[in-house]
């Protein structure tokens, strides 16, 4: 399910009833975009998932590096035998405890590449950026101060139309400083270079500036709701509790698809193991 973003933006006008006044819409509009940013960041919506494989056959000590726009991962999983890695940070660790682990790292604390004077039009796949000599195809770029990442399908053009204001000689980052590196360990605390893993995640969204594109969740409900709390002059005309809100958030959860990987029998080293037929009630990790 899904929904143009003009009428969510008409729906919040028309409960506040200050559809005319064209200062509230361009706030409205930003608002919105506020808070739809972040409850995609919240949860696992099932339009915004994604799955890719990433090798880490040559993998070293820094891992691995994970797309720009993934918010938060839901699986990890080897691609062979299908062992599930489990996102544990170091502190976390017991020294008796076994099995698979993940970490997730910010790599470095600054973009590769940054500059100001990026300049692109509504609506346009190609900018300019004169300081952008390197060709980063494949990663992310933001763009000035507007929420979302563009994927690089060339040096300087990306992969989605943009549909913000105007920007004329402002700055971009390349690979953000958000950018995180992923590391896997084997049940031993080494570090796992033995397969292909499938990595399970959700991104940001793709941002609303038009009311054309759309908002990607199962219910909107909340986020008009979010809207129109945010806003002094709504207080007397759309009275919202935080109740309500969460009320409808929670109808929205309950629309979404829950995530799941198919599951196997495990040892107490997370390895799959199965019943023989000489011995069908054998221990488990027992060969």
């Amino acid at each position: 399910m899904s929904f143009p973003a003009g009428l969510i933006v008409d729906n919040i006008l028309e409960a506040m009833k200050l559809s005319t006044r064209d200062d509230i819409e361009q706030r409205v509009w930003k608002n919105l975009r506020m808070k739809y940013w972040q409850a995609c960041k919240a949860h696992s919506w099932f339009a915004l998932r994604e799955h890719m494989e990433i090798d880490f056959t040559s993998s070293t000590a820094t891992g691995q590096r994970l797309p720009s726009n993934l918010f938060d991962i839901d699986g990890i999983r080897e691609q062979s035998n299908l062992t599930r890695f489990y996102e544990k940070n170091r502190d976390d660790i017991e020294p008796a405890e076994n099995g698979q682990r993940a970490i997730r790292y910010h790599a470095s604390s600054a973009a590769v590449a940054v500059g100001e004077d990026l300049t692109i039009e509504k609506g346009a796949t190609v900018f300019a950026a004169a300081s952008l000599a390197t060709d980063f195809t494949g990663d992310y770029i933001k763009l000035h101060d507007q929420l979302g990442y563009y994927l690089l399908s060339a040096q300087r053009t990306i992969s989605m139309q943009y549909w913000g204001p105007l920007l004329d000689q402002k700055r971009y980052q390349v690979r953000p400083p958000e950018t995180q590196n992923l590391i896997l360990f084997d049940d031993t605390e080494e570090l796992w270079t033995d397969d292909t893993i499938d990595l399970y995640y959700w991104r940001a969204p793709e941002m609303v500036y038009e009311p054309h594109q759309y908002i990607v969740l199962p219910s909107a409900a909340f986020l008009e709701l979010e809207v129109i709390r945010a806003f002094p002059e709504a207080k007397s005309r759309r009275p919202v509790s935080q109740g309500e809100i969460e009320e409808a958030r929670q109808e929205a959860l309950g629309l979404n698809p829950s995530f799941s990987m198919n599951k196997s029998p495990r040892d107490r080293q997370m390895a799959r193991f199965s019943f023989s037929q000489s011995s069908p009630y054998q221990q488990r990790g027992v060969s």
